[in-house]
């Protein structure tokens, strides 16, 4: 067996194949994503862990915190929520967004404004990267049931004119 036919074959027994398939199928998108490794210097610490979010449960954990970006971007830093929709109107990746507790409440460490966007566009479900010891709790309260990023053919990823700038 070849190193392409392995990589199928894994691919389709991973979590979240079949969602990405189906989604597919139907003509919608799906936002490939992008691990991010650590820096150099980092390599004696554990890699992040990856979980994937319901993003309505997270949403309203994460309301209650200053961080929060409310619907169409309004309290959002510069023109960041506008930027990530020009990138998705042109891309279909993204790097992961990282996220963590902090006293007891969720919170961003990047990616606010990627999920704030995506989550107006009505996706379901979204990867995060969490310190490992945090897989546990981010499973236990926000475990999405499906693990594909889906972006509907109904939205409309252009939500302002411009160039696409860099990578949200």
């Amino acid at each position: 067996m070849g190193p392409v036919v392995a990589r199928r074959q894994r691919a389709a027994a991973s979590p979240g194949f079949m969602d990405a398939c189906y989604a597919v199928a139907k003509g919608e998108h799906v936002i490939l994503w992008e691990y991010k490794p650590f820096a150099d210097g980092w390599q004696d610490v554990a890699p992040d862990a990856v979980v994937w979010v319901d993003v309505a449960a997270f949403d309203q954990a994460w309301r209650a915190t200053e961080q929060y970006v409310v619907p169409g971007g309004a309290n959002g830093q510069d023109d960041r929520y506008a930027r990530v929709g020009r990138w998705f109107a042109i891309n279909r990746h993204c790097r992961m967004m990282d996220a963590t507790f902090d006293e007891g409440r969720v919170c961003f460490i990047d990616g606010r404004h990627r999920f704030s966007w995506l989550r107006d566009q009505g996706v379901e479900a979204v990867p995060l990267q969490v310190a490992p010891n945090l897989r546990d709790a981010f499973n236990d309260r926000f475990q999405a049931k499906v693990m594909a990023t889906v972006l509907g053919v109904k939205a409309n990823p252009q939500t302002e004119a411009g160039p696409a700038d860099r990578a949200p």
